[in-house]
Parts: structure tokens; sequence; C-alpha cells
């Protein structure tokens, strides 16, 4: 929402568009379908990205040097299965 808000007020400001040629563009090109997409993705990105490292966190044994590396690893690895689960979702659900 705030991205749409973002796009209107830049649009307005730099003079490129009216508010009403904005809206009627947003409601003419709105598919419900894109949102369904945009949450499954925000979901199974939210998922990743606060699994992974809770994982390698509770599981890490040693001292600040062992932190660091399974802070690092976690990183690593939350992004690596970020943009797989990217590729994976948009091959399924796109058509």
């Amino acid at each position: 929402m705030l991205g749409i808000w973002g796009g209107r007020f830049a649009g307005v400001v730099a003079g490129i568009l009216s508010s009403a040629a904005f809206d009627k563009g947003l409601h003419y090109n709105f598919q419900p379908y894109n949102v369904f997409f945009a949450m499954a993705k925000a979901y199974t990105f939210a998922f990743i990205i606060s699994s992974i490292p809770a994982y390698y966190g509770y599981y890490v044994k040693g001292g600040a040097l062992e932190i660091g590396r399974a802070s690092t690893k976690s990183v690593v690895v939350s992004c690596v299965l970020v943009l797989f689960a990217d590729y994976l979702l948009a091959a399924l659900l796109l058509p």
C-alpha cells in the first residue's frame, strides 16, 4: 500500500500524471491473483528468514567465534533458500 501511495505521490509531484489518471490505471490493471501471489511469497519468505537463523542459533555450541560462524552460515543459507523459493513459487503459481 505504501508503494502505491508513493507512486501516486511521485507521479503527481513530478507532474507526470494526475491523481485521477493514476487511480484509473490502478483500477484498470488490478488483478486479484497478484495479491494472492504476493502474499504467498511474503509468508514463504518470512518463514524462511525467521526459521533458518532460529535453527542455527538454537543449535550453536561454543563461544563468540562459533556464534559468528553460525550467523554467517544462517544468512547464506537463508539467502539461497529465498532465491530458490522465489523461483519455485514463480514456476508453480504464475501462469
